[in-house]
């Protein structure tokens, strides 16, 4: 029997089928991301996961910010690459994972990967709605990377299948043709792009929510002069 994954109603802004099944969710599942999920700005998972969830009923998508990652253009001309499939991230079950030591700062801007405006992030007349983006940065840093989602499943108890990873860097320093790897899924940095393949080496990955996200589905996030950002809304 395929393990069902019950979806919180309406969470999904788009229309959708109330329960997916592992099986549904393999065969959409062309690329995705790893992602390492813990506590994070003052929330803990279960917090995170409600307070997105109500922004995405209010605006329509929200942004899921991680650690600021070189690899955004390469992933976004991947997913472009196989005809923009769709894209989900698979947020591990890990409530051990290490809280950063930085304290976490709200972000005023984003700027798509496929874009050049920065814009402010928006603000809902009931501020529980409002998307609100804190980040742990480090150091003096002030950018960071996001996911642009539309959608957030439950998936407490899944565990993926074999799954292979992608890291244009690591081929090009080893001088290999394919960007593609079937030894374990690094854990660090906590994202990877992942998608279905790889060898029982690369399974036992254990899930605790799963995102879905909306196109053009990787932006840059960040604290910025008022005067550096616009008014006007991406979506």
């Amino acid at each position: 029997m395929p393990h069902e994954i019950e979806v919180c109603e309406p969470v999904l802004c788009e229309p959708s089928p109330r329960i997916l099944t592992t099986q549904q969710i393999a065969c959409q599942f062309k690329l995705g991301f790893w992602h390492t999920f813990g506590e994070h700005g003052g929330g803990c998972r279960d917090e995170i996961i409600a307070r997105k969830t109500r922004e995405i009923r209010a605006n329509g998508y929200t942004l899921w910010s991680f650690q600021l990652r070189r690899t955004l253009e390469a992933w976004l001309q991947e997913i472009q690459r196989i005809g923009n499939p769709g894209v989900f991230v698979f947020c591990s079950d890990s409530p051990k994972a290490e809280l950063p030591a930085s304290p976490a700062k709200d972000c005023n801007g984003y700027r798509m990967v496929s874009d050049d405006s920065w814009r402010r992030i928006p603000k809902a007349a009931n501020e529980e709605n409002s998307i609100r983006v804190p980040h742990h940065f480090p150091h003096t840093r002030t950018e960071a990377s996001a996911f642009v989602v539309k959608g957030i499943y439950p998936a407490e108890g899944l565990v993926l299948p074999a799954v292979q990873w992608f890291s244009r860097r690591k081929a090009l320093k080893e001088r290999e043709s394919d960007p593609w790897y079937s030894n374990p899924v690094p854990t660090r940095p906590g994202e990877t792009m992942i998608r279905l393949g790889g060898n029982d080496k690369t399974r036992n990955l254990r899930v605790r929510a799963i995102l879905e996200l909306k196109a053009p589905y990787l932006a840059l996030v960040g604290i910025k002069p008022l005067e550096e950002l616009s008014e006007e809304q991406y979506f």
